[in-house]
């Protein structure tokens, strides 16, 4: 209830000396938690799950409660998912137009009394607070369905206690384990040294630098004019409305979710000649040194380091009985025509090498074939000596050895393995 979410966030902030500095509040549509958290955190904005949005809508508008058509239902949430993922008012107030057209009024009443009013905390286009383009609560639901894997329903409280820190100590390694490898790998930047963007690379993240990077190959697009470049506020009409840009700072949408610098930041900066490599836009959050003091982790963390070359060895793939047959049968092929494009003497020894090969491999022995050059052979016969080596106890009485070449035929010798 109230009384009991509300004696929740009093706890919260007791133990929270910084919940003050809470900027935004993702919830899903619980009115109860909504007004505690408006009443608690009165300097934060409330903003709706998408997810949770769009799901409420379809659970709503149900055919049976509204006594809709199900042709109409679809029409309605198709153009319900339009408006919320508005880029502008413009675009939004056009969507919305389109629903008020389709003359459904109950799904217009509903609309005009639960979402309407609050547009700004769940069309994407209207949000006007910091969320990091978080829209939905997936992260906040993946700690959940981790923290169900672990903690029983019906845990005492010591058990419940104990396995609560261990996920919490799980997920904090996992955290720490990726920064540690942000900390350690060297990102290939292909950009000059002393560059902006080699600069954005060693301040933000991996991640960060990215999107800082994609705002600066946009600052190209923007077009300031000749009596606006040395202002220090400059007026720009954007997809999102209008927005005022100085050499640090934008009322842009993207800046205000993210606390980077945006492609108009960077466009006047080019504009006046500016560098533009600056961190007075850029949230501790994006900021490599943020991390590296206050993750749990060595306190000197050695990043300049030469590199070293790995080699991995690439994985034995374990192959079925079906598949190694397939593979001898296509070499037993290949033998079986050699040995009959011969004459009949070089076919019997050969035939009779192959028989030798069968008992020893039947009788589980070993055996490796060893070509040796023949001196006494005439001078248009290219053949060599074929030895075949068996493990020792292998009755070898009848596989004596034999120097000779008769004619053109190859001679075999077997000897004991050793």
């Amino acid at each position: 209830d109230g009384e009991t979410m509300a004696s929740l966030v009093t706890t919260f902030k007791q133990h929270n000396p910084a919940w003050n500095k809470t900027r935004t509040i993702l919830t899903d549509k619980d009115f109860m938690e909504r007004s505690v958290y408006s009443g608690q955190f009165s300097n934060a904005n409330l903003q709706l799950c998408l997810f949770h949005v769009l799901k409420s809508m379809r659970r709503e508008i149900h055919c049976e409660k509204m006594n809709i058509r199900l042709e109409q239902k679809n029409v309605c949430l198709e153009i319900l998912q339009k408006m919320a993922y508005s880029n502008n008012e413009d675009e939004y107030i056009e969507n919305y137009e389109l629903l008020r057209d389709t003359g459904i009024q109950p799904v217009i009443d509903y609309v005009d009394h639960s979402w309407h009013p609050i547009r700004e905390e769940w069309v994407i286009g209207l949000k006007q607070s910091l969320h990091y383009n978080n829209h939905t609560t997936n992260r906040l639901e993946s700690i959940n369905q981790k923290l169900k894997q672990v903690i029983t329903k019906f845990s005492n409280l010591d058990t419940f206690f104990r396995d609560l820190e261990l996920v919490i100590h799980s997920l904090r390694q996992e955290r720490d384990s990726r920064l540690s490898m942000v900390l350690m790998k060297r990102p290939i930047v292909p950009f000059p040294p002393g560059s902006s963007e080699v600069r954005f690379s060693e301040l933000l993240t991996p991640h960060a630098f990215q999107i800082v990077r994609k705002q600066i190959e946009l600052s190209d697009k923007i077009a300031i004019s000749d009596e606006c470049s040395d202002c220090d506020v400059v007026t720009l009409q954007t997809s999102s409305g209008v927005t005022y840009v100085t050499c640090t700072s934008c009322t842009c949408q993207f800046s205000t979710m993210n606390q980077l610098p945006c492609r108009h930041i960077f466009a006047l900066r080019a504009r006046q000649d500016q560098d533009l490599y600056f961190e007075d836009a850029v949230s501790s959050r994006w900021r490599l040194d943020y991390y590296r003091h206050h993750a749990s982790l060595v306190d000197d963390i050695e990043t300049d380091y030469q590199g070293a070359t790995v080699y991995v060895q690439p994985r034995q793939v374990v192959m079925t009985q079906s598949q190694k047959y397939k593979k001898a049968f296509v070499e037993a092929q290949r033998l079986a025509t050699l040995a009959s494009e011969v004459s009949t003497v070089r076919f019997t020894e050969r035939l009779e090498v192959l028989r030798q090969l069968t008992e020893l491999w039947e009788s589980g022995q070993q055996a490796a074939v060893i070509c040796t050059e023949v001196d006494n052979v005439e001078e248009d016969t290219d053949c060599d000596n074929l030895h075949i080596i068996t493990e020792p106890g292998t009755n070898t009485s009848d596989l004596e050895a034999e120097a000779s070449v008769i004619e053109e035929v190859q001679s075999v010798e077997v000897y004991n393995y050793v």
